[in-house]
Parts: structure tokens; sequence; C-alpha cells
């Protein structure tokens, strides 16, 4: 009985502990080797698009609501009505942009500051700064917002168009045990693991999900503090 006891926990420790850690180590490895394929194998990506929605909805409403102000009070109505067609399409455009084994890496290389890269992305898909995320916007209603661009400039004049914005810095993270700052589990057969950058921090930058699925354990869900 005792030797049956001892292999069902030798079992349930390779399920829980071993095989999630090798999968994590795995996913760390690729990002250190640019191994997209071996990444992809151990990301649900549609999983984690879905769970990055609320974080990068966040950020997009941020971003039209400071593009919307540029418009003026005069345009405010309109420019606020055509905010509920911006704000899904931007989210689509940016998760897209965002969910992929190249920006993961992009992610990884730049520090792993996901809120930042998140903010960069979507700046990016609305066309920059200054008058140009107007412009992006435009092009993402198919031209509804017409006649309302530039028309607060003076005769010859032009809004100023800011330069794209830098991306984060830093270097490739590294990270250890004393990143982790939080674990729960997700069921019986998922668990999430809490980081921060900093190893001082009480509370983690993000959250990440792991469950079984697909035969494997993969990163299903990426939950950045917003």
């Amino acid at each position: 009985m005792a030797k049956i006891l001892g292999v069902g926990l030798l079992v349930l420790l390779g399920f829980y502990v071993a095989w999630p850690a090798y999968s994590l180590m795995s996913v760390k490895n690729a990002l250190n080797s640019d191994n997209v394929p071996l990444l992809a194998a151990k990301v649900d990506f549609p999983s984690v698009r879905q769970s990055l929605t609320p974080a990068v909805t966040t950020e997009v409403e941020r971003a039209v609501a400071a593009a919307v102000a540029q418009g003026g009070a005069e345009n405010a109505a309109l420019l606020g009505q055509l905010k509920t067609q911006m704000v899904p399409k931007l989210v689509e455009l940016a998760l897209a942009t965002i969910v992929t084994p190249e920006s993961l890496m992009r992610i990884y290389r730049e520090g792993g500051d996901m809120r930042k890269t998140i903010s960069v992305i979507v700046s990016e898909k609305m066309g920059g700064g200054g008058g140009q995320k107007l412009g992006g916007l435009n092009d993402l209603l198919g031209g509804k917002l017409g006649g309302l661009l530039g028309k607060k400039d003076a005769p010859g004049q032009t809004a100023p168009v800011a330069p794209p914005p830098a991306a984060a810095s830093g270097g490739k993270a590294s990270f250890s045990t004393a990143n982790i700052k939080r674990f729960s589990m997700n069921g019986p057969l998922g668990f999430s693991v809490g980081v921060a950058k900093d190893t001082a921090a009480t509370e983690p930058d993000v959250n990440t999900d792991v469950a079984f699925t697909g035969m494997d354990w993969k990163i299903v869900g990426v939950r950045p503090r917003i």
C-alpha cells in the first residue's frame, strides 16, 4: 500500500510540478533563443489574446480619449459617437499585433514591460502621435471623420507630427523565483503565477495563467496590472 501511495505521489509531483516547470523553462529558453516554433507550441495564443483584451481595451480607450480631445469642443459630440466604432477596431488590430510569438519576444527583449509595450503598439496602430492620431482613426473609420481632421489649423499651417513612440528599453528581462509574488490554483488543471520585474515589489506586474490543454502544460493567459 505504501509503495502504491509513493508511486501515486511521484506521478502527481511529475504532473503538477515537474511537467509545468519544464514547460515554463521551455518558454524561457524559446524567448532567449528566439525559437518561434517552440514558443508557439508552449503558448495557447487564442486564449492569451482573450486574456489580454481587458488590458488592451483600457489602453485603447485612454489613447482614443486623448485623440478625441484633439478634435476640439465643436467636434467632441461626433467624435464621441464614433468612439464606439474606433475602440473595437483598434483593440482587434492591437491584439493581432501583440499576441504573436514575435511580439512576445519583442516584449521580452525590451525588458518584459508588457503594459508599456501595449501602449507603444496601440499608439503605432493609431498612426503615431500628434495630428497623426486623428488621421489614423480616420483611416480606421473609412474616412468618416472627413473634414474634421485638421479643421483647427490656420491657413497654410499643418498640425505638428510627433515622432513615433520609442520602444521600451532595458534589455532582456532576467527572472528568478524572487520575482514570483503570487501563486494560486485555477481549478484542478491550472494555476496562476504573479511576477514582478522588481524583486522588492509586493504586487505582481503581470499574472501568467498556465493550464493543461492540448495534452501539454501551456501558457493560456497573460494579465498585466492595469
